[in-house]
Formats: structure tokens, C-alpha cells, sequence
């Protein structure tokens, strides 16, 4: 059975996701929920990964989907369906959970460290080296009850959490890769000061490839396991 990819646009980048699974020999879907194509079934998936989006998660009267999304991801958690949220995706998860989704105190776009917050046994972290990640985002998550607090950023004290054993919320972006940060700059930075782009592209062919040498240690632990 596949890995089911949930977008929240029609034309929102996987970055360096399918080439991984392919490497790792997971079979995988992607579905759009702004062009309504349906939620799978949950005896038709072996994993569930739900992507970024421009949109807030508390935007509920603008997009429909979301609470029926925040339904599915339930049920995904509650079978024990290996789940993954990335930034958007990430916030929907905790609210369908009970967390508050907020503005930040400031904008986090750019290239950021992270550090772990001392709960060092986590099995998707264990012995991983934390590079630089991209983030963009304006809103972030409160931890939804029970859940584990894993990463934080100077900026943002939740940066990563686990639910239950493979239920993760995450608030950047691994998979950003060259293609994808090339357009990123192109379409949501344009209003911003032009530095704010010559940073985020700034030696990026390394920093996209930690990225990615770190996600596919976190896809096969959690998919493969």
C-alpha cells in the first residue's frame, strides 16, 4: 500500500520527498485537497505525509477541508499509521489534536539551526546531525496534550513534536530542495527585501543536501521502520 502525500494547493512542491521514497522503495501518492480529490480510506495507505501550504491552519471558514482533514489525521493517528506533518500540515495535525495555532512573534523565513530540547531518545532523532533548515512561516503551533516537545529554533520553541510512537508534527522544511526554494523566492519573497531571497539561495546546493541526507534517515525510520 502507498504512502498518501496530502497538498494543500494544486501546485505545491515535494521537494526532495519522491525521489527519497523512490530511493527507499516506498510506493506513494499525492493528492490535492484544494482541487477536492477525496481523502484515501484507511485500509489503503501504509502512511500518511501532509505537506505546507500559504493558507493558516485556523482559517477554517475560507477552507473547508481543513477540519475534514483534521478528521482523517485523527483516525490515521489512531490506527498507528505512521504520520508526518511539515509546517502547514504540521499545524493541522496539532489543532486537530487540541493545540492552538498562533501568529509568532516574528516571521521565521530563511535558513535556521536547530537544537534539541533534551529528549534525546526519540527514534526518527537519535544519533541525527541537525543542519541548518529552511523555514517559512508565519504562524506557529502550541503542543497539542501529550505530546513530546523534540526540537526548537531561537525564534520558535516548538519546532518539532511526537504524539503517541509515529505521529510527528514538524514546523520546517527538509525537503526544501534547489528547484523548489528557486521558486519560493520567486513567488513569496518578491515583497520582501531582495536580501531576504540572495540569503535563502545562498550556497544552497549544500545546505538542500543536509536537508535531505537528514530526511532520509527520518523517512525510513518512520516509514520503514
Amino acid at each position: 500500500m502507498p504512502i498518501w502525500i496530502i497538498r494543500h494547493v494544486d501546485h505545491e512542491r515535494l521537494g526532495h520527498i519522491p525521489g527519497i521514497l523512490n530511493e527507499l522503495k516506498l510506493p506513494y501518492r499525492s493528492i490535492s485537497l484544494s482541487l477536492k480529490e477525496p481523502l484515501p480510506p484507511l485500509d489503503k495507505i501504509s502512511g500518511v505525509i501532509t505537506m505546507g501550504g500559504p493558507m493558516s491552519a485556523y482559517n477554517k471558514a475560507q477552507h473547508a477541508w481543513i477540519e475534514k482533514e483534521e478528521a482523517f489525521l485523527r483516525k490515521v493517528h489512531e490506527q498507528g499509521i505512521p504520520l508526518l506533518g511539515i509546517c502547514l500540515g504540521g499545524q493541522i495535525l496539532a489543532q486537530a489534536f487540541g493545540a492552538k495555532i498562533h501568529k509568532g512573534k516574528k516571521a521565521e523565513i530563511g535558513w535556521f539551526p536547530l537544537t534539541k530540547t533534551g529528549n534525546q531518545d526519540d527514534a526518527l532523532l537519535k544519533d541525527l546531525d541537525l543542519p541548518d533548515f529552511f523555514q517559512l512561516h508565519y504562524d506557529v503551533f502550541d503542543l497539542p496534550k501529550g505530546a513530546v516537545n523534540l526540537l526548537k529554533s531561537r525564534l520558535t520553541k516548538h519546532q518539532m513534536f511526537r504524539l503517541g510512537k509515529t505521529t510527528y508534527g514538524i514546523q520546517f522544511h527538509p525537503e526544501a530542495n534547489e528547484i523548489m526554494l528557486r521558486s519560493v523566492v520567486k513567488e513569496y519573497c518578491k515583497n520582501m527585501p531582495p536580501e531576504i531571497g540572495k540569503e535563502i539561495l545562498h550556497n544552497v546546493k549544500t545546505k538542500s543536501a543536509k536537508g535531505r541526507q537528514f530526511l532520509v534517515q527520518m523517512l525510513k525510520r518512520l516509514f520503514r521502520g
